[in-house]
């Protein structure tokens, strides 16, 4: 490939996802520190985010999904107490005539189950308020005589977004947890 076509490739411009992964690390003395760490998404193709969602880091997005193709060893290795890992070949048929799509034969026969990881947030309205003595409170959280103490013109609205995770498989979740 010649410079100019190259400079102009599509794989050149293309912005590529990336991901945060928290873990772990045992590299400084055992302490158990949680280590941050960006780590890019090796095929953009199977990211899938929230097409109403606005800005451009998709900071507002509500739900997103990122899909692996896994042999079938792996993901026996991996999940073996999973539905899907147990499942025989009637289990499967019964699901459709032709099986599901979310599981595919390689050309050397070898089955490759569809994972996806569907990460989506739950927005919670609450009210803040300040209270004499108390600083900002969560006027849920208050109690009767500590709501005597909110200064007026004071309430404000608030909305918490909370991100969920779930691993599945498109026969089960796998996992699922409360994301920060």
């Amino acid at each position: 490939m010649d410079a100019r076509r190259a400079c102009h490739s599509p794989k050149r411009h293309r912005a590529e996802p990336w991901r945060y992964s928290n873990g772990l690390t045992d590299c400084n003395n055992d302490d158990n520190d949680l280590e941050l760490a960006v780590v890019r998404i090796l095929n953009q193709h199977t990211v899938y985010l929230d097409p109403f969602a606005i800005e451009p880091d998709w900071s507002d997005g509500k739900w997103a999904f990122i899909t692996y193709d896994i042999p079938k060893s792996e993901f026996k290795r991996r999940w073996p107490k999973t539905d899907l890992s147990q499942a025989g070949q009637e289990k499967l048929k019964a699901l459709g005539d032709d099986g599901p799509t979310w599981i595919t034969t390689t050309k050397g026969g070898n089955r490759v189950y569809w994972v996806a990881e569907f990460y989506y947030v739950v927005e919670t309205s609450r009210e803040r308020a300040f209270c004499i003595g108390l600083d900002w409170q969560w006027v849920d959280e208050l109690t009767e005589s500590q709501q005597a103490l909110i200064e007026p013109r004071t309430r404000r609205p608030v909305t918490t977004r909370q991100v969920k995770w779930i691993l599945l498989n498109g026969l089960e979740i796998m996992d699922e947890e409360d994301r920060d």
